[in-house]
């Protein structure tokens, strides 16, 4: 499946006038994305029964951002390289 998607930013990326592509899971604000159930550091969990707490989640690419015209006011933007470079750990 990263394949695909890879193709498909690369094609869209090479299209005159095209300056950024990127794809993502869901799109911003209309759609909720992935829901994952969490805990919170020093907050009981909810009683069996009720339901949990709930967090949307969106897996974005690398050229996300740079496409939606988000300015970046320190730091960088996701790379590839960046993320294959790094573990994230709790």
């Amino acid at each position: 499946m990263a394949n695909f998607y890879r193709e498909i930013i690369e094609h869209v990326q090479g299209l005159p006038g095209v300056q950024a592509a990127g794809v993502a899971t869901a799109l911003p604000i209309n759609m909720p994305g992935i829901r994952s159930a969490l805990t919170i550091d020093g907050k009981a969990d909810p009683a069996p029964g009720q339901p949990p707490v709930l967090a949307n989640n969106r897996v974005v690419s690398p050229g996300y951002f740079r496409a939606l015209g988000v300015l970046l006011s320190a730091g960088d933007f996701f790379r590839i390289e960046t993320h294959r470079q790094r573990r994230w750990r709790p």
